[in-house]
C-alpha cells in the first residue's frame, strides 16, 4: 500500500511495521533552484557596488565644482577690487589669477578674465571682472559607464564689480544697545531718519 512518498510494508512474521522514505527528499523542482540565490546576489552585488561608485564620483564632482566656484568668487572680487582702488586692467587680471593658483588650481589663463564681461547684464560695463574657470576632473567610476568619459571638465562663472552709490546712503546701526548717533571730526549730515 503506497501513500504519497511513503511506502508501508508488514510482515506477517511480526506486527511490527516498517516505513521506507525516499532517499530524495527534495519536492521536485527544488534541485533546479540550487545556487541561483548565489547567482543574484552576485548581480545584486555588481549592481550595488556600481552604484556606489556614481554616487562618490558625483559627490567628488560636486565638492570640487563648490570649490572652483568659491575661486573664480573670489578672484572676481579681488579683481574688482583692484579696479575700485584705481588699478589698471592689467593689474586686476593678475590679481585674479594669483587668487586662483593660491586656492591650488592651476593652468589657468589670462584668456579666461574678460574686463569688461562679455557675457551676461553686465556684458561691456566698465568697472566690472568676469571670471570663467575651466578645470579639468578625472573620475574613477563615472568612466565605467559606455559613453562617458573619465575627464569631466567643471566650468564656473562670477562676476563681480563696483558701482558709484549716488542716492539711497545709510547708517547701519550695529550695536542695538548703544542709543545715540556720535560723529566724531568735521563730518556733517545733511538729513536723517531714524
Amino acid at each position: 500500500m503506497k501513500t504519497s512518498n511513503r511506502t508501508r510494508h508488514r510482515s506477517p512474521e511480526n506486527s511490527r511495521v516498517e516505513i521506507t522514505i525516499p532517499a530524495d527528499r527534495n519536492p521536485p523542482g527544488l534541485r533546479r533552484r540550487r545556487g541561483y540565490i548565489l547567482v543574484w546576489v552576485a548581480m545584486l552585488l555588481v549592481i550595488f557596488l556600481g552604484l556606489l561608485g556614481i554616487v562618490i564620483d558625483y559627490g567628488l564632482l560636486v565638492a570640487q565644482q563648490r570649490h572652483v566656484q568659491s575661486v573664480s568668487d573670489a578672484a572676481a572680487l579681488a579683481a574688482a577690487r583692484d579696479l575700485l582702488s584705481g588699478y589698471s586692467p592689467g593689474t586686476a587680471r593678475q590679481t585674479a589669477i594669483n587668487f586662483i593658483v593660491s586656492n591650488g588650481l592651476e593652468g589657468v589663463s589670462t584668456d579666461t578674465i574678460y574686463i569688461p564681461p562679455i557675457s551676461g547684464p553686465y556684458a561691456g560695463l566698465e568697472g566690472y571682472v568676469e571670471v570663467v574657470i575651466q578645470q579639468p576632473m578625472n573620475t574613477f567610476f563615472i568612466q565605467a559607464i559606455p559613453g562617458i568619459s573619465g575627464e569631466q571638465i567643471l566650468i564656473t562663472r562670477a562676476v563681480a564689480g563696483y558701482e558709484a552709490v549716488t542716492s539711497g546712503e545709510g547708517v547701519t546701526v550695529l550695536r542695538p544697545d548703544k542709543t545715540g548717533l556720535e560723529l566724531n571730526g568735521g563730518g556733517q549730515i545733511g538729513r536723517a531718519h531714524v
